[in-house]
């Protein structure tokens, strides 16, 4: 309790760590909640992008944020195998973390990229292999993309804690 003037004034403790965590998920939620086309563009707008010309994508991007929220990664594994791409994923790292939510694994991903080390990640652990194989997926379609090769340059240097620095580099 604190006093200002005559007047008490009750403050209470917050755990700064987890009200920070909980609002930098939120951020990252509130895209993936969209209910509509406009606000997606809206909160697209809101992170710095070009919402409008986004917004165009919401019909796949709804669908693809249903499955990111429901999905395990045994979910996943099992749709791409009926397709004939399991091979894109690593299968070690898929049955390993078979049970664990794609979007916790976003969530995951998310926090290490703002903080520069929630989780560190040796290369060639199960959990390592997984997500680079995951990412690395569309590189194997746009071999000459040089986006697709600093994103995954991103990746590695968020999951391992080296390099990468959310201040300048771009995701």
């Amino acid at each position: 309790m604190v006093l200002l003037g005559r007047k008490k004034i009750i403050c209470e403790k917050t755990d700064a760590q987890g009200s920070l965590k909980k609002h930098a998920l939120a951020l990252l939620h509130r895209g993936i909640d969209a209910p509509d086309k406009k606000k997606f563009a809206d909160r697209l707008t809101a992170l710095q992008l070009n919402g409008d010309r986004l917004s165009v994508a919401y019909p796949v991007a709804k669908r693809l944020f249903n499955t990111i929220k429901s999905d395990t990664v045994r979910d996943l594994y099992s749709r791409l195998k009926k397709i004939g791409a399991a091979s894109l994923i690593d299968r070690q790292g898929a049955e390993k973390f078979k049970d664990k939510k794609i979007i916790e694994i976003i969530d995951e991903i998310w926090l290490s990229a703002l903080d520069g080390g929630i989780n560190k990640y040796e290369r060639g652990s199960d959990y390592y292999n997984l997500i680079m194989s995951a990412i690395s997926a569309p590189s194997k379609i746009l071999k000459n993309n040089n986006d697709m090769k600093k994103l995954i340059f991103a990746m590695d240097n968020i999951l391992t804690g080296g390099r990468y620095n959310n201040q300048v580099d771009t995701l």
